[in-house]
């Protein structure tokens, strides 16, 4: 139930139902706040739905208080299982480098940098990545 939290007698939305923006091309719907939203989906004329996951590369905040929260990438994912094995990959390599950013070892345009490598290097020909840097 992605759309119902089952109360009794009704139902209350768990997610927002209403999509975000309809009818953009692919590279003006990808630049989102990639920390609020949890799934990213294409639906093609054919009604084929592709899924992706919203990988933030997060970063310190920027000189006026925001941080950078359209860095990142989007994952093609199949299902739930494999949505999850991707989040756990992406949090462990993410801690990794924000702890290097923490310690001095990169900047943070580096660990950007590297993250995006990363993500396209670990996806390699067996996902579609969308890259966002």
């Amino acid at each position: 139930m992605p759309f119902a939290d089952d109360t009794g007698d009704r139902w209350t939305p768990a997610v927002e139902p209403a999509p975000e923006a309809t009818a953009l091309s692919f590279e003006d719907a990808a630049t989102f706040d990639y920390r609020q939203f949890e799934a990213f989906y294409v639906v093609s004329l054919a009604w084929v739905a592709t899924a992706y996951l919203p990988l933030w590369f997060g970063s310190a905040p920027v000189a006026d208080g925001d941080s950078d929260t359209d860095v990142g990438a989007l994952v093609a994912i199949c299902d739930d299982r494999d949505a999850a094995h991707v989040r756990r990959w992406f949090r462990a390599t993410r801690a990794v480098v924000r702890d290097m950013v923490r310690r001095g070892a990169v900047d943070e345009r580096e660990s950007t940098d590297y993250l995006d490598d990363r993500v396209a290097e670990w996806a390699g020909d067996h996902r579609e990545v969308v890259s966002m840097v």
